[in-house]
């Protein structure tokens, strides 16, 4: 049995990280209501510190990578630096609005083992409304597509005034 996430607990140095989230980029092609990572986003995670951090996450007995943003997927080497993650022995995990998933879906079936598409709405005039975009349809095509190419794939929504409604409907969508 592995005691040094244990460690963590007991000091107030870190001995274990099971699970990094990566931000890949702060670039995003939604417009939420909620977030401004839209308005501000410019950045991509280089490279070469990406490929620092893989062993260095092994080293911290790190499991799992959460890909993150903004949106993982605008990151123009957003598949090599998951290759050099899986290549460190890292299981991936992808989360994204899905905006670009459909021509990233064989792909990013192949490096993740999970993804989770971000949902706010179970129809495109409440999806629009919540996530400054049309592109509903576009979603859904993208979940279809990593669903067909082998994913594991999971939806979430943050709940709020303007979709709480819909829970059920988003449940049998996701379906």
């Amino acid at each position: 049995m592995n005691f040094r996430p244990v460690l963590n607990l007991l000091s107030d140095r870190m001995a274990a990280l099971p699970l990094a989230i990566v931000y890949l980029t702060d670039r995003c092609n939604s417009r939420c209501v909620t977030c401004d990572y839209w308005k501000v986003g410019q950045t991509f995670l280089p490279l070469q510190t990406a490929r620092a951090l893989a062993p260095q996450l092994r080293q911290l007995g790190t499991r799992v990578v959460l890909l993150s943003g903004g949106e993982p997927l605008l990151h123009p080497q957003w598949a090599e630096i998951a290759e050099m993650l899986r290549g460190a022995g890292l299981d991936l995990w992808l989360l994204t609005a899905g905006l670009a998933l459909r021509q990233h879906a064989a792909r990013a079936a192949d490096l993740c083992r999970e993804i989770t598409v971000s949902l706010d709405g179970a129809d495109a005039d409440t999806y629009r409304a919540i996530r400054g975009v049309d592109a509903f349809a576009r979603v859904c095509a993208g979940v279809r597509a990593a669903v067909a190419a082998g994913a594991t794939v999971s939806l979430r929504c943050t709940l709020q005034r303007s979709n709480y409604r819909q829970l059920p409907q988003l449940v049998t969508l996701a379906r």
